[in-house]
C-alpha cells in the first residue's frame, strides 16, 4: 500500500496532467467546416512583395485625365465621367513589377496618361502612367520614370492599350 508521502506526487502529477487537457481542449481550435474554407487563396499582390498595384484611385475622385503622345507633343484632355471611369477602372486592375527595359516595344513612345484626382478631403493629386505597349514576348510594359528608364511588366490584368489608342485617335482627328 501507498504511504503518504507517495500519495502526494501522483495528486500533483494527476493535477498537472488534468490541467495540460483542460488548456488543450481550450486552445486548441474545433476544425473548419468545409462551408467555413475559403475556396480561392488571397491574390499574388499580397503573397509577393514584388507585385503592386499599378494604380490606386477611386473612379469618382479623378476629374481629368490627359493624353499625350510623345512623339506628337499635342495633349487631348478626358473629362467625360463615362471614359474616365472605363480607363480608371482597367488601371486600378493591373498589377506590375519591375523588369528590365527592352529596346523595342510594339510602339517604342508609347502614351503618357496624366491622372488627375481631388479626394473627399479636397486633396489634390496626380498620377503619370507612360503605356509602352508590348515587348517581343507580348508581355505589356509600363515606363515609370521619364525617359522610361525604369520599367514595369504586366503581371496580372489586362491593359487597355488599344482603347486609349483609340481615344487618341479620336481626339487627334
Amino acid at each position: 500500500m501507498l504511504g503518504k508521502s507517495n500519495k502526494k506526487p501522483i495528486f500533483a502529477l494527476v493535477l498537472v496532467i488534468l490541467a495540460v487537457a483542460i488548456m488543450l481542449f481550450i486552445l486548441v481550435p474545433e476544425p473548419l467546416d468545409s462551408s467555413e474554407v475559403e475556396a480561392d487563396p488571397e491574390p499574388s499582390e499580397y503573397l509577393d512583395p514584388a507585385i503592386r498595384k499599378l494604380l490606386e484611385v477611386p473612379a469618382e475622385d479623378v476629374y481629368s485625365i490627359e493624353i499625350e503622345r510623345v512623339v506628337k507633343p499635342e495633349v487631348y484632355e478626358v473629362t467625360d465621367s463615362e471614359i474616365i471611369e472605363r480607363i480608371i477602372t482597367n488601371l486600378n486592375s493591373i498589377s506590375v513589377q519591375d523588369c528590365e527595359a527592352d529596346s523595342w516595344y510594339r510602339d517604342t513612345r508609347g502614351y503618357i496618361l496624366r491622372i488627375y484626382s481631388r479626394d473627399e478631403n479636397g486633396k489634390y493629386g496626380q498620377d503619370e502612367v507612360v503605356l509602352l505597349g508590348e515587348d517581343q514576348s507580348g508581355t505589356q510594359i509600363i515606363g515609370c520614370i521619364p525617359l522610361n528608364i525604369e520599367t514595369e511588366q504586366v503581371v496580372e490584368g489586362d491593359l487597355d492599350y488599344d482603347y486609349i489608342e483609340e481615344l487618341y485617335r479620336q481626339y487627334d482627328n
